[in-house]
């Protein structure tokens, strides 16, 4: 008698990828599988594009030391044929008219094939920060934001998640950053680059556990922003975008 099989199905597809963190998944007395629904008819804006396929991709590394996990994500093949070709890179197998196979362009050893980040919009503000410089990056934050009409409990997250941001380049980052800040399609985006290197691309996408020490500042990030972007590289260093809807 073959062993059953849990299904799981994931429907809510409001919050953007990174929010929920990554939780490991299994049902006693067999495999689990899920179904997922990846709010695409939501995505309104190419960085929201990239960050949902980077967040399909990523679940292959969150559950890849877990127990035996299926999850099928639906897609319109109707869709261009590129964004078609960045499903298939993250996704081990396919499955089309009633088959399954394995996916060429999956390579589970590669890195994520990023596409370049876009500059900022003019106009922008830069603000280079050192150790004694983060009382004044405190004040510059919803200095700006309250420029764009963000004040409330989202300039408070935004405040709180930028500082958090800002002292882990002090602390990680080589002890000093560059923070640029403007508004692009209705979002007000902050942006820290720095010199540190965050090797495991499941930083701040782990929900902590109540004993852990540290590493929960890049997870209540997530939580606090709308959207964000980490990009990081040992030649580039760090950069983080973190994006928060505008009112009106």
């Amino acid at each position: 008698m073959s062993t059953p099989v849990g299904w799981r199905i994931i429907r809510d597809g409001s919050s953007p990828p990174g929010k929920n963190g990554s939780r490991s998944a299994s049902r006693r007395g067999g495999p689990s599988a899920g179904s997922a629904n990846p709010p695409w008819n939501q995505v309104g804006s190419a960085a929201e594009a990239m960050e949902l396929h980077y967040h399909e991709w990523l679940l292959n590394k969150a559950f890849a030391q877990g127990p035996a996990w299926w999850l099928l994500c639906p897609y319109d093949v109707a869709r261009d044929d590129a964004a078609l070709t960045r499903m298939a890179r993250c996704h081990p197998q396919i499955r089309r008219d009633g088959r399954t196979v394995l996916s060429e362009d999956y390579d589970p050893r590669a890195p994520y094939e990023f596409a370049a980040l876009t500059g900022p919009c003019d106009p922008y503000d830069e603000f280079l920060y050192t150790s004694g410089d983060l009382p004044a990056l405190r004040e510059k934050i919803p200095a700006c934001a309250e420029q764009h009409g963000l004040t409330g409990r989202r300039l408070r997250e935004l405040h709180l998640a930028a500082t958090e941001v800002a002292t882990n380049s002090i602390r990680h980052g080589g002890g000093h950053g560059v923070l640029r800040t403007w508004s692009e399609e209705r979002r007000l985006v902050c942006e820290f680059r720095d010199a540190g290197y965050l090797e495991d691309p499941l930083a701040g996408r782990t929900m902590p556990t109540a004993r852990q020490v540290g590493g929960r500042g890049l997870w209540l990030v997530h939580q606090l922003c709308d959207l964000v972007e980490i990009r990081s590289t040992p030649h580039d260093g760090n950069t983080i975008r973190l994006h928060t809807e505008l009112p009106g």
